[in-house]
């Protein structure tokens, strides 16, 4: 599979996102049963990306191989990667629903359901979750852990992307082509930036990712916004020449971003200007992973590559039979990267060689976590595996 089978997959994706917009008073939901506080721990996976950067990595050590030890059928279609705190796993449906599962054997805690889809990775901050939605009224949502109660909501317009935290603030992109900044504690509007000019606004899709200083994001119309964290004035803007639908990562000083224009870009994050971009031959619609000098990236041809952030020089390239539609996770072994032939792949970080693999019931769309010896892989847009060295012996 190539650019024509993975733009009618982000065609379908679409469709599917509306056509899943519920009405969570008539979901029947049951509020989740989440009644004790949960402990920090190392390895939580709070945010997508794992990190305000969005860089994709974790300092977990996996010991291969793995094997299934429990599975979740969330009923709906899942767009976004679970998050994790201590033993407690999130997923977010296209149905609108959020359910929490015990990581340790995966018994479901129970669901709460919200108005519309759910696309991107929610929030988790303390006993609360916030997350933004297709449709609706009020699209950004903070949604108590404990009873599943609203504690605030604000209208933003539709989100198709993953809401960022840092600091006291949440900041989410549109599909109005706007980044709106968010105060946690009380939902109130702190600053909105529009892109574009009035009426000429493309949707954004790419999730915020933030250094403390900027906020950056790409836009379908091609360009990556720098927009000043506590102003929200814009800092610098870059052009590609194709929509940017991927998330950017920020690392040492660094936007590393893909475009539809089948080039990863590596640019300065004080001054937006390119300190390099390589052409690698087909649409990027996923992120990137890094490490302090690698950078990883899956691309719609179903090539993995492994690329020296300082020099540009590719190190290694691995291929999988389909489409990569999901942003790679590096952990201390290992990059995990999930590919639409029903396959996870671990590969050795150095040499890009095949150290294990997963068969999943379904493609897989959706970026592995890491929980301490636990890996947990979403396919087939409904199931949640937990693997792990030993599994059920």
């Amino acid at each position: 599979m190539g650019f024509l089978t993975m733009g009618h997959d982000y065609a379908k994706r679409q469709l599917m996102i509306l056509a899943l917009v519920v009405i969570g008073a008539a979901a029947g939901c049951s509020g989740f049963n989440v009644n004790r506080a949960w402990k920090a721990n190392s390895n939580d996976w709070l945010m997508y990306g794992g990190s305000p950067t969005r860089v994709n990595a974790q300092t977990t050590q996996l010991s291969f191989p793995l094997e299934p030890v429990w599975e979740f059928n969330a009923g709906g279609g899942i767009a976004a990667t679970p998050i994790v705190r201590d033993s407690l796993l999130i997923a977010a449906t296209l149905h609108g629903e959020i359910h929490a599962v015990l990581i340790t054997n995966g018994k479901h805690l129970g669901r709460t359901a919200l108005e519309s889809a759910i696309a991107g990775v929610p929030i988790l901050d303390g006993m609360a979750l916030v997350a933004g939605i297709a449709k609706g009224e009020k699209t950004l949502i903070a949604v108590e852990l404990n009873g599943g109660q609203k504690r605030w909501t604000f209208d933003t317009g539709g989100i198709e992307s993953s809401p960022l935290m840092y600091d006291q603030d949440i900041y989410v992109t549109t599909l109005d082509g706007a980044l709106v900044c968010v105060n946690k504690h009380s939902g109130t509007e702190v600053w909105t930036f529009r892109t574009g000019s009035n009426g000429s606004q493309k949707p954004v899709r790419s999730s915020p990712a933030t250094d403390g200083r900027i906020i950056v994001f790409g836009s379908d119309d091609g360009i990556v916004y720098a927009v000043n964290r506590e102003t929200g004035g814009l800092a610098w803007t870059y052009a590609t020449r194709g929509s940017v639908f991927a998330t950017p990562i920020i690392q040492e000083g660094n936007i590393i971003v893909g475009s539809l224009d089948g080039t990863l870009y590596c640019i300065n994050a004080i001054d937006g200007k390119a300190r390099w971009k390589v052409a690698l031959g087909s649409p990027l619609y996923a992120p990137a992973a890094a490490t302090d000098s690698v950078i990883y990236i899956g691309t719609s041809d179903g090539t993995c590559l492994a690329i020296d952030r300082t020099t540009s020089r590719i190190l290694w390239r691995f291929h999988t039979r389909s489409v990569v539609a999901s942003a790679p996770l590096v952990i201390s072994n290992a990059v995990l990267i999930g590919s639409l032939d029903r396959n996870l792949y671990a590969l050795d970080r150095l040499s890009g060689e095949e150290l294990w693999r997963y068969k999943a019931k379904g493609r897989i769309r959706v970026s592995p976590v890491v929980w301490n010896e636990y890996l947990f892989v979403t396919s087939e847009d409904k199931y949640i595996t937990a693997l792990k060295s030993g599994g059920n012996r």
